[in-house]
């Protein structure tokens, strides 16, 4: 991956996720509304866009999965994929009654069995709670009805879904993962200045937040030993690191006039 797109350096993680929603995803995705395709194929686009998002937010590799999506405010593969063919198949069901396209569609939920490989047996099996697909041939939402439907329910699954996962990673617990929001990135990431030390910061906030910034408290349990913090007080979790630290005070005292000051404290 080009320099300027590593999170580690050149663009800031929001932009680059913006960028690679706006010029990468089309490209990865194209076509994938018409052939459908096979589980070991998502599979494989996931384990890429997984690995992408990770580069972006200068993760570790071996962080959990979910982390990237929470940050970013992403939904897998799997799910822009879906949203892709439900949007296909609504604009057929625009379409007038005498469109070769509608006349199959009507067709194909006659006569095929949900054990089918047809394209629009395929559509009918995407649930997320949304009305009967064949259904929609008759009586059509609006545009916008259909879009929201489709979002708001597609984006309620994949939330909940991961929120029940992080439960088993108890070292994101300060990720504060329900806050997550399909299409909202976490205000980690969010700066208001384009400024290279601050996008260098960045990284280290991010490692904290998920767990694999490595304190003194993870060495003493890979080496089973005893190990205390820097100022040689006690163990140094996250909680010292960033609260007690004395050896960090004078750089915490200025964080937190300005953390005040901000928010009038």
């Amino acid at each position: 991956m080009a320099a300027g797109f590593h999170g580690n350096n050149g663009l800031d993680p929001s932009t680059c996720i913006h960028i690679m929603k706006t010029y990468v995803l089309p490209t990865l995705l194209y076509g994938l509304e018409i052939r459908i395709p096979t589980k070991l194929n998502i599979d494989k686009l996931e384990m890429f866009f997984k690995k992408l998002l990770k580069q972006i937010l200068s993760l570790l590799q071996n962080v959990p999965d979910v982390v990237p999506y929470f940050i970013s405010g992403m939904i897998p593969i799997e799910g822009q994929i879906q949203i892709k063919i439900l949007s296909y198949f609504y604009s057929i069901c625009l379409l007038s009654e005498e469109s070769t396209e509608k006349q199959i569609a009507r067709r194909q939920f006659a006569v095929k069995d949900q054990n089918s490989h047809s394209w629009f047996i395929e559509v009918k099996k995407i649930k997320y709670d949304l009305p009967e697909i064949y259904l929609l041939l008759d009586t059509p939402y609006t545009k916008n009805q259909w879009k929201n439907l489709m979002y708001n329910n597609i984006n309620k699954y994949w939330k909940n879904y991961y929120t029940d996962i992080s439960k088993i990673y108890r070292n994101i617990s300060y990720l504060n993962v329900e806050e997550y929001h399909p299409g909202k990135q976490h205000p980690l990431i969010y700066i208001q200045t384009s400024s290279s030390r601050d996008i260098n910061r960045l990284p280290i906030k991010l490692k904290l937040v998920s767990g694999t910034y490595i304190l003194q408290e993870n060495i003493s349990k890979f080496n089973q030993n005893n190990v205390i913090a820097t100022c040689l007080q006690e163990v140094e979790d996250l909680p010292h690191f960033l609260l007690k630290c004395t050896l960090l005070e004078s750089i915490r005292k200025a964080s937190l006039e300005d953390i005040k000051k901000e928010y009038k404290i």
